[in-house]
């Protein structure tokens, strides 16, 4: 799996978005709803 989003995003830094938001880990998950929660919630 872990060879999979390498290859995939061995092209920039950037490109880890794509994999990830098809199979996000727990941490980038939580992170994702977090960045969501505060854009759509701003105090």
């Amino acid at each position: 799996m872990h060879l999979k989003f390498n290859e995939k995003s061995n092209k920039t830094t950037g490109e880890l978005a794509s994999p990830y938001s098809h199979h996000p880990t727990p941490i980038q998950h939580q992170l994702e709803i977090h960045l969501l929660l505060t854009g759509l919630q701003p105090t």
